[in-house]
């Protein structure tokens, strides 16, 4: 048997979490409401117009009385006619009927206006709602990358550069069958990409990643050395570089984070001399040697991207 305490928490438990979801979904939900509202508002606004004819209509024929009311008191010979409406008592009656005229459209245009205002308020709450979530995850990138920088430090500092990139990238070994000059398979271990998942910033350009790969190893380095040169071309020209435009010039797919990542002219934090311009940090993750590199014609290469930061926090 259910007892009551457990219907209450699992109450409690549901108010909760459809409390979060609706939390979570808050943006969405006044963006949408904004809209309708906005849609609304204008109808109404609409229909109050159609109204706002007739009101005009009688406040025109009022104020043409007043005048010729006016007019028949100018002409007027007699002293006791223009004692009776003086212009005292005009300029009162037309205060009079500006202010119904002003408080009967207020009346039809207040659900609109109401509506409209309410819109525009769910509409900036949604906008602030996501400045502040995404000023929230900025600063919660920034901790993580300033966390993994200063780790990465502390092991080159320590065990080296080869370390380091054995340790990011997760290089191993493997034995392939590869045939020698005189014609004969024999094994050779190879050195190739771990199973990891790749850094945010690293890259393998080869013919499944890029649409500007050849078949020839000489050919891409000559590339992605151009492309590096012109990266650093458009950085001290316009300012500024982010990584999606260089994956776009290499032909590779886009990701979320290279939207907002990517460099500043004048921005060297650490003092590094590498921090100073853009470098794609070209890796050969296969082999080491250039030679047997060119014996591979599809051989791929490994970027890796000394990525400043969020630029939009950098300017």
């Amino acid at each position: 048997m259910i007892s009551l305490s457990n219907v209450k928490t699992l109450a409690a438990n549901s108010l909760g979490r459809t409390g979060l979801v609706l939390s979570k979904k808050s943006p969405e939900i006044m963006l949408g409401m904004g809209v309708v509202g906005i849609v609304a508002g204008t109808v109404l606004a609409c229909k109050a117009t159609l109204k706002a004819d007739k009101v005009l209509q009688e406040s025109k024929e009022t104020l043409k009385k007043i005048e010729e009311a006016k007019k028949i008191i100018e002409e007027s010979e007699e002293v006791l006619d223009k004692e009776l409406y003086s212009e005292k008592d005009r300029q009162r009656d037309l205060a009079i009927v500006y202010v119904r005229t002003a408080v009967e459209l207020g009346k039809l245009y207040l659900p609109a206006i109401v509506v409209t205002g309410i819109s525009i308020g769910l509409i900036f709450g949604s906008h602030n709602i996501l400045t502040r979530r995404n000023a929230a995850i900025a600063a919660a990138y920034r901790l993580v990358d300033e966390s993994f920088k200063q780790y990465r430090e502390r092991v080159r500092a320590e065990y080296g550069d080869d370390a380091d990139r054995k340790l990011r990238f997760g290089q191993k070994e493997v034995t392939v069958l590869e045939t020698n000059a005189k014609g004969k398979e024999v094994k050779k271990n190879k050195k190739v990409l771990g199973d990891q998942d790749i850094a945010p910033y690293s890259f393998v350009f080869s013919e499944e990643t890029s649409t500007q790969y050849k078949r020839n190893y000489d050919m891409n380095l000559t590339l992605l050395r151009s492309f590096e040169r012109y990266a650093n071309d458009r950085l001290h020209a316009r300012g500024h570089v982010f990584l999606n435009e260089i994956l776009d010039d290499l032909g590779m797919p886009r990701t979320p984070s290279g939207q907002i990542t990517g460099w500043v002219k004048g921005y060297n934090p650490h003092n590094l001399d590498n921090d100073k311009y853009i470098d794609f940090g070209l890796e050969d993750p296969v082999n080491e040697e250039k030679e047997e590199a060119r014996e591979a014609m599809m051989q791929p290469f490994f970027l890796n991207f000394n990525v400043d930061g969020v630029v939009y926090d950098l300017i």
